[in-house]
């Protein structure tokens, strides 16, 4: 299925042109059912592609997972129903009660269900922290940003979709993904940088979407050090990233940028 469709609109201009009937191309949504050892633990509304790195990502970020391996199998079935097979070694009930203490449907907006208010997530912050003290130079933050908004071609195209990717100290995208999701385009760039080989501690993210709690929680367990968005942060984003040792970086558009927390990791050139 492909990301991006088109829908026939009519089409309001200007006041001496009549409306007109064209064509619109629109991002792509479905319902994706994931299965872990046999049992339907969610469903994500996500755009259909890259379902390898959403649900490696998913996994990681969620703490159901600790490192890629333990993923020993990942199957789609079709474009709405993956499974997963985890490493046998691992209690599944155990991870998932860790995780989120029920099945849910990930929804394109806050990710989270009405069942798990936000003081549950802070409680589960008291083992991570972030302790990377690498530095990461502001110039290569905001090349990210304008190369974010440069190169997420369905982004651009359509306005419907957010970007994210894991990049190179230097500003490389290195991992970008685009999904209907803020979440879910997170999950899918920590996917793609997990299933390379690569290292999070050497690497910050970059987001056009708002930095929540649960965003920057993401990006804690799998040790990330630095995210940053061109979208704004809330306080449960700069309460989760002061507790969890990660630098919150919001508005970064070009010279400019606001750090939130722990801008100690940020090099600022004269």
């Amino acid at each position: 299925m492909s990301a991006i469709e088109t829908r026939r609109v009519l089409r309001l201009q200007s006041p001496d042109r009549p409306p007109e009937f064209g064509d619109d191309t629109v991002a792509a949504e479905s319902a994706v059912h994931i299965t872990i050892n046999g049992i339907h633990c969610l469903t994500i509304m996500c755009t259909p592609e890259r379902l390898h790195d959403l649900v490696t990502g998913h996994l990681l970020s969620e703490g159901i997972i600790d490192r890629p391996d333990q993923l020993t199998d990942i199957r789609i079935l079709d474009k709405y129903k993956c499974e997963a097979t985890l490493a046998a070694e691992l209690d599944l009930q155990e991870r998932l009660g860790l995780a989120t203490p029920f099945l849910r449907i990930v929804t394109t907006g806050c990710g989270t269900g009405p069942s798990s208010p936000f003081v549950k997530l802070m409680d589960r912050l008291v083992p991570l922290k972030v302790e990377g003290k690498m530095l990461f130079d502001a110039s290569a933050i905001q090349g990210a940003a304008s190369g974010l908004n440069r190169e997420a071609l369905i982004y651009r195209g359509t306005g419907g979709v957010h970007a994210a990717s894991i990049c190179a100290r230097d500003g490389t995208l290195e991992h970008l993904a685009e999904d209907v999701g803020r979440h879910n385009a997170v999950d899918k760039a920590i996917g793609s940088c997990a299933r390379a080989g690569c290292s999070f501690e050497e690497r910050f993210l970059m987001s056009t979407g708002r930095l929540t709690g649960d965003m920057i929680l993401k990006a804690a367990r799998v040790k990330i050090p630095v995210v940053a968005s061109i979208s704004a942060l809330i306080t449960s984003g700069i309460d989760v990233a002061k507790k969890c040792g990660v630098t919150a970086i919001g508005f970064v558009r070009g010279r400019r940028m606001n750090i939130y927390c722990h801008p100690e990791r940020i090099r600022v050139s004269s």
